[in-house]
């Protein structure tokens, strides 16, 4: 929906807010599930942004996918830690 609204807010010449809105929209996009997402945005920077802009989506994009695999290694920690309590 974001993406969507992004893309409405380029038409309309609102970089900025198109730009805040991925920016927003991001940190619930996991960089592997979802790569349209990231393209898009990869896209519109590469259109409108300069090099300081730019490297600051890939910051973003390295942030998340760091987030999301910290998230997804204690997930699994706590996944054993509760079969092993079960006496699996």
């Amino acid at each position: 929906m974001c993406l969507k609204y992004a893309e409405l807010e380029k038409c309309l010449e609102d970089i900025d807010q198109a730009r805040a809105l991925c920016k927003h929209s991001s940190q619930f996009t996991y960089p592997r599930s979802n790569p349209d997402f990231w393209n898009k945005w990869h896209e519109l920077e590469e259109q409108h942004g300069n090099k300081d802009i730019f490297r600051k989506m890939l910051h973003v994009k390295r942030s998340v996918s760091s987030s999301y695999i910290q998230v997804l290694q204690n997930s699994s920690k706590d996944l054993v830690c509760g079969i092993a309590n079960i006496g699996y």
